[in-house]
């Protein structure tokens, strides 16, 4: 695999979207605007809404970025070895696209990055694709299925398709898993069930790097096994509810987003994304200053560089620490930053000398 530094993994995914005919467009702000239903960006699609409901982008069908994203959500999970509040999301949008071809492009475009620019093992790659739903009258995504297995092929790899995961896992050799709504439906609602009238959704197929190939063999994707990290997920929205079931949209949209730190932890072969570039400098300097190694105290070191990180890029977009609304989030990250300092015995103020290191 490609070992790249940070700048040089966002340069080679740019730069190969753009050669794929996608426009870039720059991230937007960690604070939304026009969105008084959240406080932050979350994930590259939000500022696509416009567009992805039907109005047209100034720029083209084919849009392509980096977005900075905060998600306080799963901020207590900060400590594990994936969890991060700030973290930035590879993004890739086309707009009533072509029903004919659109699964095809979007899966060619990312399987080509990720296997031949960037050397992932096509071989320690995983894919979850939706089994359908009877409830819904929404049929499984044969034709996913069918773009993912020649991809497959192509390089060897026999494309087994798992249809009941939960009790096989792999120990029939699946590379393609089946699940059902819970695992492989998106709509910002939700569930099909939580959908309101005229939202649109559809299956979305995700992909997952295998950190431990010699693992237990009734592991899967959707396990809760640390064996697999979700790094892409491809969102083929070519629904939209209508009355108490669904309408195929005659011009889909393609939504995807991969986290950037998670793909960098792929090519680490380090489930770890604390062990990727973003963070060597000031893990280094956390080090150096607290005289203590990551391995003594992992949570707490976790904690520390990614509040001080998160707190960083939320100050630079305007959140300073407050009593209320963002800069409460601000002001709550850097406490649990303090905390976690003052737990293992650093000094107070010990992770001020990272910033510049961020």
């Amino acid at each position: 695999m490609v070992k790249m530094t940070p700048d040089e993994l966002r340069k080679s995914y740019i730069d190969f979207m753009k050669r794929k005919g996608a426009s870039q467009v720059p991230s937007a702000g960690l604070l939304p605007e026009n969105d008084p239903s959240t406080l932050f960006t979350g994930s590259g699609m939000q500022p696509m809404v416009p567009y992805l409901l039907g109005e047209k982008h100034p720029i083209g069908n084919e849009i392509t970025n980096i977005q900075k994203c905060l998600r306080t959500v799963d901020i207590d999970e900060v400590g594990d070895t994936s969890h991060l509040t700030f973290f930035e999301m590879l993004g890739r949008w086309e707009f009533k696209a072509n029903e004919n071809n659109y699964k095809n492009k979007q899966i060619d475009a990312i399987w080509n990055w990720q296997i031949n620019e960037l050397g992932i093992d096509p071989g320690r790659l995983y894919i979850s694709v939706f089994k359908g739903s009877d409830d819904w009258n929404i049929q499984k995504d044969t034709e996913t299925i069918q773009i993912w297995s020649e991809k497959f092929k192509s390089v060897g790899i026999e494309p087994v398709v798992e249809d009941n995961p939960y009790k096989y896992g792999l120990s029939r050799g699946g590379k393609i898993f089946l699940y059902d709504e819970k695992e492989n439906w998106w709509s910002r609602a939700g569930s099909p069930l939580d959908m309101p009238v005229g939202e649109p959704g559809g299956p979305d197929s995700e992909m997952f790097y295998d950190f431990e190939p010699d693992g237990n063999s009734l592991d899967h994707p959707a396990s809760d096994s640390e064996r697999f990290l979700e790094i892409g997920n491809n969102v083929f929205m070519c629904y939209k509810k209508e009355g108490t079931g669904f309408v195929k949209m005659q011009n889909p949209n393609i939504d995807y987003g991969g986290g950037l730190e998670r793909v960098a932890a792929a090519l680490n072969d380090d489930r770890d994304v604390f062990n990727t570039a973003f963070f060597f400098n000031a893990k280094k300097k956390l080090m150096e200053l607290s005289g203590k190694d990551y391995a003594d105290d992992f949570k707490s070191f976790r904690i520390i560089l990614d509040h001080v990180r998160a707190a960083v890029f939320l100050i630079n977009d305007g959140a300073e620490p407050a009593n209320s609304d963002a800069g409460y989030i601000t002001r709550r990250l850097l406490r649990r930053a303090i905390r976690a300092g003052k737990k293992s015995v650093y000094k107070e103020v010990l992770w001020v000398s990272c910033l510049k290191f961020i």
